[in-house]
């Protein structure tokens, strides 16, 4: 999936940085990240996935080309990154949110693990060891004592969201 969102990053840029800024979990995202899909970077045949894996390879892509060889430092006390507002009555959106504020959560409570984490590569033991690092802050990051059940691949996708979401939020903005 990274090697995906790296691709879609390459053919489609400004496609994609514009959907990356569209609520996740609306049908706005949803038509729009259909629309993404870009044939050269398909090995063979057709391909179909969860939009906030997408979402998340995106993210990571953007990290790993980014913040590659500069470690994260500290990002307990950093600014909160900008989110967006959702449609409480959208179970999706709202799920959506929540994933990304663990992610930021998470990534928050250890920059390091998450750094590592987005950098490594899937079912690789660097991949396990960021996951086990990173697994008891979980339980913190929950809203409101709930209980979320992922895959490795969404825990994956919500770090890389949040971490790459912090970084870019503590860098200093550049006026026009």
């Amino acid at each position: 999936m990274l090697d995906y969102g790296r691709c879609v990053l390459k053919y489609s840029p400004r496609a994609a940085e514009a959907w990356l800024l569209i609520t996740p979990g609306s049908e706005a995202a949803s038509k729009k990240g259909r629309d993404l899909a870009v044939e050269d970077c398909l090995v063979s045949g057709e391909v179909r996935f969860s939009l906030s894996l997408f979402r998340g390879a995106l993210y990571a892509a953007r990290y790993q080309d980014r913040y590659r060889s500069i470690l994260p430092g500290n990002l307990s006390k950093g600014p909160e990154p900008a989110l967006w507002s959702v449609d409480l009555a959208d179970a999706q959106q709202v799920t959506e949110l929540a994933l990304v504020q663990v992610g930021v959560c998470v990534a928050r409570s250890s920059s390091e693990a998450a750094h590592m984490l987005t950098l490594s590569v899937a079912g690789t033991r660097a991949e396990t060891d960021a996951i086990a690092s990173l697994t008891p802050m979980l339980a913190a990051c929950l809203p409101g004592g709930r209980e979320f059940h992922f895959s490795k691949d969404v825990m994956r996708a919500a770090v890389a969201e949040g971490i790459y979401r912090l970084r870019a939020a503590a860098e200093p903005q550049i006026a026009h």
